[in-house]
This record gives C-alpha cells, sequence and structure tokens, in this order.
C-alpha cells in the first residue's frame, strides 16, 4: 500500500543563463523548453520515463496510461 515500490516521473526545470537570457529576451515558455532539449538541460517527463523503463523500473504500458502521449510526439 501507499507509494512502496513506485517511482516518479519528474521534469525538473533549471533556470541557467541560456534560459534566463531568453525570458529577458522575451521568449515564450515553449521556445526555452526546446531550447534546453536541445542543449540537453532539460528532462523532459517522457525521456525520465524511458530511463524507468530501460532500467527495469517500470513498463511502456504503464508510462503510456500515465502521461500524455501526444506530449511525446
Amino acid at each position: 500500500t501507499g507509494y512502496r515500490g513506485r517511482h516518479p516521473v519528474q521534469e525538473i526545470f533549471v533556470m541557467d543563463a541560456q534560459a534566463r537570457d531568453m525570458l529577458l529576451e522575451g521568449a515564450i515558455p515553449a521556445q526555452i523548453r526546446e531550447a534546453q532539449i536541445a542543449a540537453g538541460t532539460f528532462q523532459t517527463l517522457w525521456i525520465d520515463g524511458y530511463r524507468l523503463v530501460a532500467n527495469g523500473k517500470t513498463t511502456f504500458e504503464a508510462l503510456e496510461e500515465k502521461l500524455d502521449v501526444e506530449e511525446a510526439m
């Protein structure tokens, strides 16, 4: 029962220099997110979920059930 045995799928935004500069220049959140993903400084829910699948902590089916499939496209 409870949370024992469960593994979080998480997405964390860290305000780095690139994100700060983009924000000050008027970039919208989606632009900042895409730039950070391209730079490898941001891990999406799907990327974290794939890591859990690869490590045998969950299944792809369970991941699909909890996350928006359209977001992964």
